[in-house]
């Protein structure tokens, strides 16, 4: 059996122990690698079976499970191998053995508990590991395979991933705390070592990059977060996700509000109270419309839960003679942050029980900027700039530069793994329950014109 292994990746093969974690950086040869290591492994335990899982199982079948198939045609036994389904895996020598290929993300974190592979394990292999939510969903799915590892053979667990911009990601903390533990090798490689292997369009590409943008290039192919500038939400651009009311008309024009989620972060003492008004339209987009905004410091003292909730009842009553919601049957949800439990009261008291006010229970920071960054990122969230916003408990327009929302989203930074308590963060938050809200929930998928659509913008 002939095989090419390049330098970094050989402890893969020489090493005794069993976990491997490889957190390389984009174009390193990690992919290349991995897969035929699965390739391998099959090959010298004919009767074991392996897994390769990745976050969603809709994005395995064009890359992984091509990769690994072209890797068995390498090694001389393509002909022994079959692509099957249900569930996806490759099949060797008519069904007396398989790789498996797996999905294991979702809100059920033991929903691959039920998953029997046909015989013992000899390898299992997380890829894209940086995808998955949350270190707790990689550790169920890992706890559901490893029962079934034969423990007679060397087996291997390697864990793959690409460093995240987000310092504080869950991934980056993962791989960082597992350096130097016991029966863990731990793999870095970048382009370099692979250099002589690259079309010249990479290395052109890279090297413009180099000049042009140097921390991003230290980042993306290097792996180095040194120079990353901490802030929450990269993805945001203020030139591109930020629009005039006009602009707005051309950017939704022949659309209308499907459904509108109001995300809220309630002050405590000195916090300001803000509501964003996220509507989603008939495309799937979010239109980020008027905020409804209380500053306790301008105003000179804050207010009670019930106060609060009376000057939202009269933002409510100008949204809904603006924008028609119960006439044109559009439903609206509050996400207020669950910690504001006196004011999420008063609201369900207040206001007209046509409008559903939930308290916003899933505050898992890393996973919601992620989110955020997301949705900038496939362009999916715009922020209408109406050039201020009208203050409700002083009944006048506060002109602005720049909405405060667009302000705290450039400005919001990380600081030791969590948000830098120091920098005002109320309107961001408050946006990001809503979008979570809607944005995490797969049901947002499922209109035909708004799945094509996402999809339109997943293509470029």
């Amino acid at each position: 059996m002939r095989m090419n292994v390049s330098l970094p990746y050989r402890p893969i093969y020489q090493t005794t122990d069993h976990n491997i974690i490889l957190n390389c950086p984009r174009i390193s040869g990690k992919s290349y690698e991995v897969s035929q290591y699965g390739a391998y492994a099959k090959v010298t335990y004919p009767r074991h079976d392996g897994i390769v899982f990745r976050a969603n199982a809709n994005s395995l079948l064009s890359s992984v499970v091509n990769d690994t198939l072209e890797k068995f045609v390498n090694l001389g036994y393509g002909a022994r191998v079959k692509i099957r389904q249900q569930p996806l895996r490759l099949e060797l020598d008519g069904g007396k053995s398989n790789i498996y290929f797996l999905g294991v993300s979702g809100h059920d974190k033991s929903r691959v508990r039920g998953f029997h592979p046909k015989n013992p394990l000899a390898f299992i292999i997380g890829d894209e590991c940086q995808q998955i939510s949350d270190e707790e969903n990689l550790k169920h799915a890992l706890a559901s395979f490893r029962r079934y590892i034969d423990t007679n053979v060397a087996y291997r667990i390697m864990l793959c991933g690409n460093p995240h911009e987000i310092k504080g990601h869950w991934w980056n903390v993962f791989a960082a705390k597992h350096k130097g533990v016991e029966d863990y090798t731990h793999i870095t490689s970048t382009y370099l070592d692979i250099y002589n292997l690259l079309n010249d369009a990479d290395r052109k590409n890279i090297e413009l990059e180099k000049k042009i943008s140097p921390a991003l290039y230290k980042f993306m192919y290097l792996g180095d977060l040194s120079d990353i500038n901490g802030g929450a939400y990269p993805s945001f651009k203020r030139e591109r996700h930020v629009i005039t009311p006009d602009e707005a008309g051309k950017v939704f024009a022949g659309e209308r509000i499907h459904t509108v989620f109001i995300g809220g972060d309630g002050a405590i003492t000195h916090d300001m109270t803000c509501l964003n008004f996220e509507a989603i339209m008939t495309s799937g987009r979010m239109a980020v419309l008027e905020p409804f905004i209380f500053n306790p410091l301008t105003y000179g003292r804050p207010l009670a839960p019930s106060q609060l909730a009376e000057l939202i009842g009269l933002y409510m009553r100008d949204m809904e003679r603006k924008y028609g919601l119960q006439s044109n049957y559009i439903p609206v949800y509050f996400f207020i942050d669950c910690a504001s439990e006196d004011l999420i009261t008063q609201l369900q008291y207040e206001l007209d029980g046509y409008y559903n006010v939930i308290p916003y229970t899933r505050k898992n920071v890393i996973r919601n900027t992620s989110t955020v960054n997301n949705v900038f990122a496939r362009n999916m969230a715009y922020i209408v700039d109406y050039g201020g916003y009208y203050d409700y408990a002083t009944s006048k327009w506060v002109e602005t530069d720049v909405p405060l929302l667009v302000e705290q989203l450039e400005n919001v930074a990380w600081k030791n793994s969590r948000l830098d308590p120091m920098i005002p963060n109320d309107c961001s938050d408050s946006f990001a329950y809503g979008a979570c809200a809607y944005f995490e929930n797969p049901e947002n998928l499922n209109l035909p014109e708004r799945a094509e659509y996402y999809e339109e913008f997943i293509r470029t």
